[in-house]
């Protein structure tokens, strides 16, 4: 898609809360009532990663479906691979 790549993760648990969809990337973060393991880390990190290499990633959530989309470039080069692995 113009030169993007997109990967889509979704699924048909409970909704994310309007007010949370931001705060859910901070570090840390986590949502009141929530019953996985796990530290608050892991989507503050993809899109951390996602931003060094020029993407980004988007978040849909309504009633019984959570979707998130990490969207980067889609360069096959081996010079564009090596760009971002010495980044």
């Amino acid at each position: 898609d113009g030169g993007r790549a997109a990967l889509i993760v979704g699924n048909d648990g409970p909704q994310i809360p309007a007010d949370s969809q931001q705060q859910i990337f901070d570090r840390f973060y986590r949502l009141d009532g929530t019953l996985a393991s796990g530290s608050g880390l892991g989507l503050a990190i993809a899109r951390e990663l996602a931003e060094l290499m020029g993407g980004r990633i988007e978040l849909v959530s309504e009633p019984g479906w959570t979707a998130f989309t990490v969207v980067l470039r889609a360069e096959s080069s081996d010079r564009a691979l090596g760009e971002l692995v010495s980044t």
